[in-house]
């Protein structure tokens, strides 16, 4: 579903780059617009591991497609052109979209630190991610913010939101729900692993630009 979510994209020139550090699988996917990276040795942190892929990108634009939530087809698009209107460096919306199981409601005031689009100079100068676990996305938020000098929450309206986060999706083990630090992503990395080749099909199970039509048209 998040690869579907990028392929929906409304913007012509755009990258997505799949990072697979989990030994001994392999994840396959055939498209002219997707790098898929599997590395045979697992990193010690997703800061480190984030770290490895933005650095792989080519874009002057960066942003994370967290392989648990869902981005609405015109989330680079009108990121991009909302960084361009105000002048900034990093942007999100202060509200999004909330999936927990079967129900989607919001818009959402909660926050959240994955739907965020930057600029690559200010992720270079900001120096990337924190080496950590849970909790990286927050740090690198808050040294963007003071590196920018402002405020990085918006104001959009309803009909520009972009972003589904869902919490229990798939397997349900979301990193934040270990709490902050590296211990979570520790118990992660040693759960059993089922090798071999996953090849990669892309599809929504749901329309969500309609489900969150019907919400935003109440």
């Amino acid at each position: 579903e998040a690869v579907e979510s990028f392929l929906r994209q409304d913007i012509e020139s755009k990258e997505l780059i799949i990072f697979n550090d989990t030994p001994k699988q392999e994840v396959r996917i055939d498209h002219p617009d997707i790098l898929v990276v599997n590395s045979p040795y697992r990193y010690r942190n997703l800061g480190e591991k984030l770290n490895a892929a933005f650095g792989l990108a080519s874009g002057e634009y960066l942003c994370r497609f967290d392989d648990d939530d869902i981005s609405l087809p015109w989330r680079l698009s009108y990121s991009i052109s909302r960084m361009e209107e105000l002048g900034v460096g990093y942007y999100r919306p202060k509200r999004m979209w909330f999936k927990n199981g079967s129900i989607i409601n919001g818009p959402n005031g909660k926050a959240y630190n994955t739907g965020p689009m930057w600029t690559r100079e200010l992720f270079d100068e900001v120096g990337g991610f924190r080496h950590m676990g849970s909790g990286q996305d927050v740090e690198y938020e808050t040294d963007a913010k003071k590196h920018q000098n402002r405020s990085v929450w918006y104001n959009e309206p309803d009909d520009k939101l972009f972003y589904v986060y869902r919490w229990g999706a798939g397997t349900g083990m979301h990193l934040s729900g270990f709490g902050r630090g590296i211990a979570g992503y520790n118990r992660i990395g040693r759960l059993p692993r089922k090798e071999g080749i996953y090849e990669i099909d892309p599809k929504w199970k749901l329309d969500y630009v309609a489900e969150t039509e019907k919400l935003w048209r109440k």
